[in-house]
């Protein structure tokens, strides 16, 4: 891509921009002494919240022998969330002087609700010019639905999918994104980035 052409850059969240070491079920299964296997369940119910068509917090209740839960269902939440919330430093920085020069950058990502907040109200305050959430579009990744819906969004904002660029880290989710048109490329490290400026 010609980088002065480029006036928006679409990011992942999980992988891109959030980067722990670790996933918090991982953690947790270790720390609890269960395999991780035994959320596969879990897993499965947890795409209905990140199309918007359920709660997380009564996912969670049906789950919580698998859990192993016996505390409170928004602390195990909180926790989830303050584990994970590892943003990757380099790639803040960078899209913070992208934004300086014009470009608009997003957050195009599947997420429930209540993460959703936190992303946007702990997390990345004030770092994107929107946020694209599975759960407000009722569509995840890779769904080609979802990426129509954004480039719907994208397009109310005259932002025309040839001066677009996404990064994720999933190929499934970048094949779907190009199968729409959408130029996208997939994130293993900053200069994955940087080589298209």
């Amino acid at each position: 891509m010609n980088g002065s052409k480029l006036k928006a850059i679409l990011f992942d969240a999980d992988g891109v921009c959030i980067i722990p070491k670790e996933t918090y079920a991982a953690q947790y299964a270790r720390d609890h002494g269960f395999d991780l296997k035994e959320l596969l369940a879990f897993w499965d119910d947890f795409q209905s919240p990140m199309r918007g068509e359920a709660n997380l917090k009564d996912i969670l209740k049906r789950h919580r022998k698998a859990w192993r839960l016996t505390g409170d269902i928004d602390n195990h939440i909180n926790e989830w969330f303050n584990v994970e919330n590892k943003p990757n430093v380099e790639l803040v920085e960078l899209i913070k002087e992208l934004r300086k020069t014009g470009i608009k950058c997003y957050l195009a990502t599947n997420q429930e609700q209540y993460r959703a907040a936190f992303i946007r109200e702990e997390m990345f305050v004030d770092l994107f010019d929107d946020m694209f959430f599975s759960f407000e579009i009722r569509e995840i990744k890779p769904s080609e639905a979802y990426f129509k819906t954004v480039i719907k969004k994208l397009a109310d904002q005259e932002i025309k999918l040839e001066h677009v660029a996404f990064f994720d880290d999933r190929p499934e989710n970048i094949q779907a994104a190009q199968a729409v048109g959408i130029p996208s490329y997939l994130y293993t490290n900053l200069q994955d980035v940087k080589s298209i400026l």
